[in-house]
């Protein structure tokens, strides 16, 4: 595809289909990336369900469609480790609420491997962002849009926020306290929320010029992102999120981070719909839930993505047996195809040249408001073409290509690019790769920038890492 193809998102602030908004080329060039996304991160408590996964993999693929068409994205996924439910595991187990919140990181970052969800480029940890969360509450009282409770208790004051309910479309009178949202004693107004909380015996606390304790929920996710995606200066590109956090999670946020800075805090808002199992939201609260770890013992990871992707984003899909079943009939299908193409249709001195770009007609269905479901319609009818009387190298390249996109390759296909290149060019590839796994992305970024010096051709970042091809 040509890169940076203009795209089209649907705005939850908005409520509509609007031009994704680019960054001139200046500011791009400054920070280093066209788009900068914050994901926000599960809370580590307990092992990760199903619903949660919907849109880890929405964004995975999200981001890996953004790069195939020529962006630079710096994609932030952050964990929160500072949470009531971890301190409660704790207590309920007598253990530090630490090893509560690295035993299910760890535990997440093993499932989502399963889905084929590759780590974020930045995943910050509340615990590691607490100097920035004091900052921004500092600032927040000095402006005068937040204040202390007579508990100590840092509140923020939505009265002061003209705008607040803008995201959600609900007035303030009309507001209702939602989970998390704290009433007690000692508020203006009973949605105001809280900021930093008061240190409580037997709970971890960390200092604060208010006192001992520890941040509360929205702030959280507010430093995190105005600390990785330049939010305490400019506007960053795109927030993500379930559906579930629309309110009062990401309004809050808004009302933090405009409050504390004079410019709009994300350009669009992006939510994904729930996953609904039995015909009922999947929640932990109703009991109907699967954990990944229970589903991928159960079902092949490429078949719950798949069956993730076959429905719009902002749709709710339908988590079955039977739906899973069928999406492991799909991929069966393009299994066959491939390995039927594999043994008719290549041979070895074309292994580095039958990659084809993904065409921007076959993108298209991507490039307004990414529908997915629409896309994998196309990827089937290229099966259908593999399979048939136009099979092809270049409809064999163009499926390769789409399957990336969508995260599911099968793991026995080859390393598509990097079989029959120089010493060289390999050496290269496996240094981005660890730069990369280091996190160390400036280093990566130039290295990619000496490849295409020296050799030309195209980068392409897998799960199965870096990747070169010719054109």
């Amino acid at each position: 595809m040509t890169a940076l193809l203009p795209f089209k998102i649907y705005n939850t602030l908005t409520r509509q289909l609007e031009d994704f908004k680019l960054a001139d080329a200046a500011t791009r060039a400054r920070r280093g990336y066209d788009i900068g996304l914050y994901l926000c991160g599960i809370t580590p408590y307990g092992l990760t369900h199903v619903g949660n996964a919907r849109t880890m993999i929405v964004f995975d693929t999200f981001v890996c469609f953004l790069r195939a068409a020529g962006y630079k994205v710096k994609f932030v996924r952050n964990f929160t480790d500072i949470d009531d439910k971890i301190i409660k595991r704790a207590n309920d187990e007598n253990r530090s609420a630490e090893s509560v919140s690295t035993e299910f990181i760890q535990a997440f970052r093993e499932d989502m491997a399963g889905l084929n969800v590759l780590p974020a480029d930045a995943e910050p940890l509340v615990s590691q962002t607490l100097p920035e969360i004091t900052t921004h509450i500092q600032r927040l009282l000095d402006r005068g849009h937040a204040y202390q409770a007579p508990n100590g208790d840092v509140l923020y004051e939505v009265a002061t926020f003209k705008n607040y309910g803008k995201l959600a479309n609900r007035k303030l009178d009309e507001q209702q306290a939602g989970a998390r949202v704290e009433v007690e004693p000692g508020k203006k107004h009973p949605f105001d929320f809280v900021l930093w909380k008061q240190a409580k015996p037997g709970e971890p606390s960390w200092a604060s010029p208010w006192g001992a304790g520890r941040p509360g929920w929205h702030i959280e996710c507010s430093a995190m992102s105005c600390k990785h995606l330049h939010g305490d200066t400019e506007t960053f590109d795109i927030h993500g999120g379930g559906m579930d956090l629309q309110f009062p999670h990401h309004e809050c946020e808004i009302a933090q981070s405009e409050g504390a800075y004079d410019h709009t805090y994300v350009n669009h808002w992006m939510h994904v719909a729930f996953v609904n199992m039995a015909g009922e939201k999947m929640s932990k609260s109703l009991g109907n839930i699967m954990t990944v770890r229970e589903a991928l013992q159960k079902f092949d990871g490429r078949a719950i993505r798949l069956n993730m992707l076959m429905t719009h984003y902002r749709s709710p899909v339908d988590f079955s047996e039977e739906s899973i079943r069928q999406a492991e009939a799909a991929l069966q299908r393009i299994d066959a195809a491939l390995a039927r193409a594999k043994g008719e249709l290549m041979i070895v001195e074309e292994i580095t040249s039958y990659v084809r770009p993904l065409p921007e007609l076959l993108a298209k269905p991507l490039l307004n408001d990414f529908n997915t479901a629409e896309f994998l319609g196309h990827v089937f009818g290229l099966v259908k073409e593999l399979n048939g009387d136009k099979a092809s190298l270049e409809v064999l390249g163009h499926l390769v290509s789409a399957l990336e996109v969508m995260g599911m390759l099968p793991k026995t296909w080859p390393q598509l690019f990097n079989d029959d290149l120089s010493p060289e060019l390999k050496n290269l590839l496996s240094c981005i790769d660890t730069a990369r796994q280091a996190k160390d992305y400036v280093t990566a970024d130039a290295l990619k920038t000496q490849l295409q010096t020296e050799f030309g051709g195209k980068i392409t970042i897998t799960p199965a890492g870096a990747k070169w091809s010719k054109n």
